[in-house]
Parts: structure tokens; C-alpha cells; sequence
């Protein structure tokens, strides 16, 4: 199942759609694609990444290993113009995985995966974070758990067969906002109110729902400063095929 159409992506595309808007690029990949044996692909990884690949004995957890990776060196060395493996990716004091450049340029990425869908934000205006979700949630007892009270005084409100798709717009929000801060769960979900809406922003934080593709996704983006743009972002889906050629562009 793909998100949508493939369409053309490059350099240009990429840092020309980052000035003043977050990208987001999605795939779709079946559970054991027989091109992920291909060692080109392997190729694209660091030797540690290469090593911890071989250390997954789950082949699901495998695959999602190799494809995120891949999504995220592809992408990123495309935008920075060198070989995927190179692609300077460092872990901050939280185990965030950030860019270390040495230009003026300030990148910073997130990635998420779930059930062979995958969504990668990158952003160049404050810290970014990304969710995506197989489908709607209809689990009111986990909806207690990370929803606010006004949260739920509003979701009770709503026709009982509308539930289930906001709990999981809500979910991918709170899980976007909590991955731009970089604690993870650490700080919990019910310290953000989104009052059930499904686009606006605080001072300082913002996020949006993704009305591209057909399962529950959203993108936040944390900022240390007071933020005054509205949050826009600029959609690419693309094939494990695209990732390949991405690959061979170095090898010429």
C-alpha cells in the first residue's frame, strides 16, 4: 500500500520547500521486501548500523530497522549532498538522534514507523517531531490515560463512531510533540492540551494533523523562542526504489 503518488524529489526540492515549511516524506514497504538483501542497500548504513542489523533476530523488527534507516540516510543525503553512510548522525545527552554540521544551516529530523508505514520531518525552524499510526483507536481506557480532561469531557461529546479516528489523530499529536521536545515519554502526554483540535499552536510549540494519506499522522515542532509563522509543511512519498537510486548517485 503506498501513501500516494511518487513524485520527483531532489536537492533543490527539498531545501527550497524547508525554507519556512517542515517536509515530511512518507513510504510504504511490505514486511519483508525481497530487495533489502540487495548489498547496495546494506551499503547505505555505517558499519555499526550494519552490526546492530545483524544482531535483530525478529525478522519484522528487522526490516524496520533496515528501511528507517535507510529512509533517514537516503533522505538526509540527498539534502546534504553526500553518501548516505557519511551523513554526520549523532545521539544528543537524551539519545536523540541529531545532525552534527558544521555550516550555519541547523537541520534537525524525526522519524517514525508503524506496520510498514514510515514518515520522516525534517525542519530547519526549531525542533520537529513525527508520528503515524496503523488506524483508529477505540480503546477508551488508553484514551483515559493520555487525554485531558477537557480532552475527554469533548471526545464523549462526539457521535460514538467518530471516537475511535480522533483518539488516534490525538495519539500521533501528543507522540509528534513529546519526540520535537526530545524526552520521549518522559514528560507525559496529558501535559499537552489539544482541546481535541487537530491543527493550532501555543507560543512556543505547535502541530498539525497530516490530511495526505489515509492512516492517523501528525508533526510538531518545538521551538525555543516564540514562534509567529503558522506551521506548514510540504508532503513527498517516495518508493524503496527512489532509495535505491539515491544510493547509486555516489556510486558514478
Amino acid at each position: 500500500m503506498m501513501f500516494g503518488v511518487p513524485g520527483s524529489i531532489d536537492r533543490g526540492t527539498l531545501i527550497a520547500a524547508l525554507n519556512g515549511m517542515i517536509v515530511v516524506v512518507f513510504a510504504s514497504y511490505d514486511k519483508a521486501p525481497s530487495d533489502l538483501a540487495d548489498p547496495l542497500m546494506l551499503s547505505a548504513l555505517t558499519q555499526e548500523e550494519r552490526t546492530r542489523l545483524s544482531s535483530i533476530i525478529d525478522g519484522c523488527r528487522k526490516t524496520e530497522f533496515l528501511v528507517g534507516r535507510l529512509m533517514v540516510r537516503c533522505i538526509l543525503s540527498l539534502l546534504l549532498d553526500t553518501p548516505p553512510p557519511t551523513v554526520p548522525i549523532r545521539l544528543n545527552s537524551r539519545g536523540r538522534p541529531i545532525l552534527r554540521l558544521p555550516s550555519l544551516v541547523d537541520y534537525d529530523f524525526n522519524l517514525s514507523h508503524s506496520h510498514g508505514h514510515l514518515m520522516l520531518g525534517i525542519s530547519r525552524l526549531g525542533h520537529v517531531g513525527v508520528d503515524v499510526e496503523l488506524g483508529a483507536c477505540h480503546d477508551l481506557t488508553l484514551a483515559r490515560r493520555f487525554m485531558t480532561t477537557i480532552e475527554l469531557t469533548r471526545l464523549m461529546q462526539m457521535p460514538s463512531g467518530d471516537r475511535g479516528a480522533r483518539v488516534a489523530r490525538i495519539w500521533t499529536i501528543k507522540e509528534a510533540w513529546s519526540k520535537a521536545l526530545g524526552n520521549g515519554l518522559r514528560v507525559p502526554l496529558r501535559h499537552l492540551c489539544t482541546g481535541l483540535m487537530l491543527e493550532t499552536q501555543t507560543t512556543t510549540t505547535q502541530w498539525c494533523t497530516i490530511r495526505d494519506i489515509a492512516v492517523p499522522a501528525a508533526v510538531s515542532r518545538v521551538c525555543d523562542h516564540p514562534i509567529a509563522d503558522q506551521l506548514r509543511y510540504r508532503p513527498f512519498f517516495v518508493t524503496l526504489s527512489q532509495l535505491r537510486e539515491f544510493i547509486t548517485r555516489f556510486d558514478r
